[in-house]
């Protein structure tokens, strides 16, 4: 399944790969990706989306069914690409709402050394958001600390190879950002 969702990926940026004309020029490439591969890509599929996109962002869980925190696996995947085109800008996701928790080295880190940066329901049991629990964002050391963590855990690597993080908001609204939050707007 994960396979088809990548093939099914390249063949629509395949197809759309086709110059536009546009008041800045003309695009000969798709201008943004964003996926999840769950193994490492061949040769052929690294080339491929390094030369048909401008900006790509790697999910959670890239890697994992190699057995790659996700951590890992955005940055093996960010060096392929980047090895196929150095100008290709890398993202990687970072889910604010936990998302992928399972995947990452840094929430399960996390959880080991401040489980006080947790939020907890009076009985203290844990607060839930599809099985994962939720960082409190209104303690700032733990904002702050999960915010640097995407470029801090890979070493001098992440700095290299991924160009900026892609994080957004829970989805649902479940949690809404705290009022101590800098209005994004």
């Amino acid at each position: 399944m994960g396979q088809s969702v990548l093939w099914l990926l390249l063949l629509v940026g395949y197809v759309a790969a086709t110059p536009l004309s546009h008041d800045w020029g003309a695009l000969t490439s798709m201008m943004w990706a964003d996926f999840r591969s769950p193994s490492k890509l061949t040769d052929a599929e690294a080339k491929f989306i390094a030369t048909h996109y401008a900006a790509v962002s790697l999910e959670k869980c890239t890697l994992a069914s190699d057995g790659d925190t996700t951590e890992q696996g955005q940055l093996a995947t960010a060096r392929q690409l980047k090895a196929a085109n150095p100008d290709l800008k890398v993202l990687a996701y970072w889910g604010v709402a936990m998302q992928g928790f399972q995947c990452s080295a840094a929430a399960q880190a996390l959880k080991k050394t401040h489980p006080s940066w947790y939020l907890s329901n009076p009985d203290g049991t844990p607060v839930l958001m599809k099985g994962y629990p939720q960082l409190d964002y209104r303690k700032p050391e733990a904002r702050d600390w999960w915010v640097a963590a995407p470029l801090s855990i890979g070493g001098s690597d992440s700095s290299k190879l991924i160009d900026g993080i892609l994080a957004v908001k829970d989805p649902t609204g479940t949690f809404p950002l705290p009022k101590s939050f800098p209005n994004p707007n």
